[in-house]
């Protein structure tokens, strides 16, 4: 996922014979240098301008959390449909970008810093100029939340980057009123300790213990893991259907019997759902090798 260039370091220079050239002037040179990555500056700090509006917009309903990188990587790589699914289900807003505006906000040792704004994001582009040079380096452009000017990093705009691609893939759109379909509970019977984490579930006639423990969203991550790695070796005409699909069920009832806990966290809510997302796309796989 880190195929974008905000997590290295590039050096870029551009002949541009700038030399007591107007601000305008200097703006339309640094937005035509060109990455490594063959995007354009102009197009980088749009990409960045978007992805950061979309964090601002949905950061209490979506993870962005750095210690949640790689359960977000994860789900994108083996369940992106699960993934749209869980994004279309707490509806999100998405950035408009509305009044863009480049200039130029002071100087730097040999150069300038250009900054390009919208109603909610600033960016401040640290550029040097060398003779006939201008030149930047990405690690070096900020993020700015304008509300209250507090930073975003380059990994939050990460994750941003891949929601979005999820949701342009898949083409959503904001939903102005859902309507809400309850299910039926999966279950039959539930307990809980005092203190209201999950303590047992019945269900299909088997019945489910848990410790009285805080959730170990690592540990469950590297079962999950575990048990992709068993569907995708799975060889038909060697292992046992019965056994994968126990082992995928199993998890599957653990992280559903988890999500049923009382008092859960925002936190714990979000790492469980991307849990489950993950489990699914995992059965849906490995289904295959059971069911006609």
């Amino acid at each position: 996922m880190k195929k974008y260039l905000m997590l290295l370091i590039l050096m870029l220079g551009l002949l541009t014979g700038c030399g007591g050239i107007s601000d305008s002037d200097y703006i339309n040179t640094v937005k035509s240098i060109n990455t490594n990555n063959n995007e354009k500056i102009e197009d980088l700090a749009k990409r960045l301008l978007r992805q950061s509006e979309f964090y601002l917009l949905n950061k209490d309903s979506l993870a962005f959390e750095d210690h949640q990188m790689q359960m977000v990587v994860l789900s994108y790589q083996i369940a992106p449909n699960e993934m749209f699914r869980q994004i279309k289900g707490v509806n999100p807003m998405l950035p408009e970008l509305k009044n863009l505006k480049w200039k130029i906000d002071g100087k730097t040792k040999k150069g300038k810093v250009v900054a390009v704004s919208t109603d909610l994001i600033l960016l401040k582009i640290p550029t040097e100029q060398d003779g006939d040079y201008v030149s930047l380096e990405t690690k070096d452009i900020q993020i700015y939340n304008k509300k209250d000017n507090t930073k975003i990093s380059f990994d939050t705009a990460d994750i941003g980057m891949i929601y979005l691609d999820i949701i342009d893939r898949y083409g959503y759109k904001p939903i102005v009123k859902e309507e809400i379909i309850e299910d039926e509970p999966w279950y039959d019977e539930i307990k809980f300790y005092p203190n209201g984490r999950i303590k047992m579930v019945s269900a299909g006639g088997g019945e489910y213990h848990y410790e009285d423990k805080p959730i170990n969203t690592l540990e469950l991550l590297a079962v999950l893991k575990e048990v992709n790695e068993e569907v995708k070796n799975f060889k038909v005409d060697k292992d046992d259907p019965f056994y994968l699909s126990m082992r995928v069920n199993e998890i599957g009832t653990r992280l559903d019997g988890l999500s049923l806990s009382k008092k859960l966290t925002k936190e714990e809510k979000e790492n469980l759902n991307e849990l489950i997302g993950i489990q699914n796309a995992i059965f849906e796989e490995a289904k295959k090798y059971w069911m006609d």
